[in-house]
């Protein structure tokens, strides 16, 4: 039987003695992951499994072929770019399919607000310093922190239009775990979005403490965010879309 992965694919066949040139349709994308932290794992020969590479939601692959059960693949973005991996036959047709991100960019826009001295943290029992802000991607309104940690060396972002990358590798759910029991439903929170400013150590995220990050405090909010982010693509290849940040903190440092 047919792998049904590779269907919809053409055949060379002869025209009186001479081949025909034919276009092969071997562009597949993940189009299911772990809804917990929302990313997939994939195997790689002769690399331990500590160190196999975990790909995001509407990552592209390129198929190469499929042997001993295995569906092997080339991946041609992010981080892990150029590397080749495999999942299981069963695998591929479960997580691999067509469904492509949209091939333009996405705005995410923040606009600041007040200084929250004393915003109740339900999930850690705390009260933290928090400078808000007011967030919208495609009309989805929400909630942020634009920093937490007023130590001299982090600062709510200044105002400005930046790229928002794709994500690079499933950040510790130590981070984010934790807001499961404010929110059970809470998905996809090992996602984290870098935003490309200095040394890239900003990110969108979820949680609710931020160290110059877009930590998203609307924790019901969070899987709409991250679904409208990772689904886009800016034409460089690299970024999702725009972070465009509006107004002035009440406080800078």
């Amino acid at each position: 039987m047919a792998n049904p992965l590779w269907s919809h694919t053409a055949i060379t066949t002869p025209s009186r003695g001479a081949p025909q040139r034919v276009t092969v349709d071997i562009t597949r994308y993940v189009n299911k992951i772990h809804n917990e932290s929302g990313w997939l794992l994939v195997g790689m020969d002769n690399v331990p499994r500590e160190n196999w590479p975990q790909l995001f939601k509407y990552c592209k692959v390129t198929l190469i072929t499929t042997k001993n059960n295995k569906t092997y693949f080339k991946v041609p973005e992010g981080v892990h770019k150029g590397k080749v991996a495999f999942l299981s036959e069963t695998n591929a047709k479960e997580h691999l399919g067509k469904i492509a991100p949209k091939q333009k960019p996405i705005e995410l826009v923040m606009n600041y607000e007040h200084l929250d001295q004393n915003w109740k943290s339900i999930t850690r029992n705390e009260y933290l310093p928090q400078q808000i802000a007011n967030g919208n991607i495609n009309n989805i309104n929400f909630k942020a922190t634009m920093n937490t940690v007023w130590n001299g060396i982090h600062f709510p972002i200044p105002p400005g239009t930046y790229k928002i990358l794709l994500p690079d590798f499933p950040h510790s759910k130590n981070y984010t775990q934790q807001y499961k029991k404010e929110f059970p439903n809470l998905s996809h929170h090992q996602v984290w979005f870098p935003i490309d400013h200095g040394d890239r150590s900003r990110y969108v995220h979820v949680g609710n403490v931020s160290e110059g990050c877009i930590t998203v405090i609307s924790l019901d909010k969070w899987s709409e965010i991250q679904e409208m982010l990772i689904s886009h693509r800016s034409s460089d290849g690299k970024s999702v879309g725009n972070l465009i940040v509006k107004g002035k903190p009440e406080r800078a440092n």
